[in-house]
């Protein structure tokens, strides 16, 4: 029997076998809220709670990815977002990369502080993602102490290499948000299933998405995941 959409998320998080891949686009700086859903919205869809609620479910509906994005701050607002019903919280960090800091820095400075948080958000009963923006082949080591997370990667990091290093952390990403945004149909199924073929779990865009992203796009990427299958991998 196939599992749901939360069902299927939260057994890839356990480290678990599923049915095929999620598909999925966190909320804040990764948001799917592209010009064309954004039409829709009433109110302003920043600072009204209701308005930003309602508009996470547009970006569901219109698009097709397997959850709903909100904003996430620190960890005191995730344990909120957890108490509220939140399944899964999703760390975005855009600027403690591999390019910036080294593999010495990433691992004195950011690695305790990301297990932490990891470690407080599955305390609490979510799942946890950690996406790393640019090039992470030089932490992908240091990750491996980052206990009970997915790992969200740009779309530069080589998956099958990621895979064999982190091979029993699920792993998220890395279709190309340019390729997203002015890429042709069969170029994005051709990188999905690249990307399928790499071992990776759920199967998301690489980073922020263009508000110029076409829907079609985006259609495109989240109904080629849901027609896979893993008995299918190569």
């Amino acid at each position: 029997m196939a599992l749901t959409e939360k069902e299927r998320l939260l057994t890839i998080l356990d480290r678990r076998v599923a049915d095929r891949p999620a598909v999925i686009c966190p909320g804040g700086m990764m948001s799917a809220a592209t010009a064309e859903v954004l039409r829709k919205a009433k109110g302003n869809f920043h600072t009204d709670p209701l308005v930003m609620a309602e508009t996470a479910e547009e970006i569901r509906l219109a698009t097709g990815f397997e959850n709903l994005g909100v904003p996430f701050c620190m960890i005191g607002f995730a344990r909120r977002q957890i108490a509220a019903g939140a399944d899964v919280i999703a760390i975005a960090d855009p600027a403690a990369t591999g390019e910036i800091l080294g593999s010495f820095n990433f691992r004195e400075f950011v690695s305790p502080l990301l297990a932490r948080l990891v470690r407080e958000i599955r305390a609490a009963g979510a799942g946890a993602i950690v996406h790393i923006c640019g090039d992470a082949a030089v932490i992908l080591d240091e990750l491996t102490n980052i206990k009970g997370a997915a790992f969200s990667f740009d779309s530069m990091v080589n998956m099958k290499i990621a895979k064999e290093k982190l091979e029993v952390f699920p792993l998220m990403g890395n279709i190309s948000t340019h390729l997203l945004h002015q890429g042709t149909p069969d170029r994005i199924i051709r990188a999905i299933k690249r990307t399928f073929d790499c071992g990776v779990e759920i199967i998301s865009p690489a980073c922020g998405i263009s508000r110029q992203t076409p829907l079609a796009n985006l259609k495109t990427l989240t109904g080629t995941v849901k027609g896979l299958n893993n008995d299918d991998r190569s």
